[in-house]
């Protein structure tokens, strides 16, 4: 688990290893990401934009950019956390994920971001 706290905005990032499928290029480990992000300024804030890059040991990097989550905009009111579910898949039984969240401000429609450090994702039965 990685809680990380920047602007007044307070993020919470988990994950489960879900399981090992076998493919035709090799093994892929999969797991439910978890994100929580909640607002403990007093005034709400739109979560605009999220951008993730993401590796696994093979260096296989992927960024994932785009507006909210899903394409919602979630508005978070004071004291409120909004939280996601993604699935992340990875050739290598550890991964890792780092980026950053864009929010605008309702107090004064400042822009502003959140960036979350380097969050890693191992698979429980590495471990043993």
């Amino acid at each position: 688990m990685l809680i990380h706290l920047q602007n007044g905005i307070e993020v919470l990032h988990s994950a489960d290893f879900v399981a090992r499928l076998k493919t035709h290029i090799g093994p892929v480990y999969v797991f439910n990401h978890r994100i929580q992000i909640r607002n403990l300024n007093d005034y709400p804030v739109l979560l605009t934009h999220r951008h993730w890059e993401i590796r696994d040991l093979y260096c296989q990097h992927s960024e994932l950019t785009g507006q909210g989550f899903t394409g919602n905009i979630p508005l978070i009111l004071p004291e409120m956390t909004f939280t996601h579910n993604t699935l992340l898949q990875f050739r290598s039984f550890i991964g890792t994920i780092k980026g950053y969240y864009t929010l605008i401000s309702s107090e004064n429609s400042s822009l502003f971001t959140v960036e979350f450090p380097e969050f890693q994702l191992i698979a429980n039965h590495k471990l043993n």
